[in-house]
């Protein structure tokens, strides 16, 4: 994913916070995309029912929150 980011612009990603890998977060794409392409629309997912992580989410740029 994080090739896919530099290479390609996206308009939205959907993006879950638990990654299947032990060193990329869903919060790191969030950040790439940041860096990358501020317009595209990211929202991130997770089966956590956290509010502090919904609020991390958000104050990091996030589009929204599932």
């Amino acid at each position: 994913a994080t090739k896919l980011i530099t290479k390609d612009r996206f308009e939205i990603a959907l993006v879950d916070i638990q990654l299947d890998t032990n060193s990329t977060t869903g919060f790191d794409l969030l950040n790439k995309f940041r860096s990358f392409y501020p317009e595209t629309h990211v929202i991130l997912v997770s089966g956590l029912d956290d509010s502090s992580t919904i609020q991390k989410a958000m104050n990091l740029g996030a589009s929204d929150f599932l």
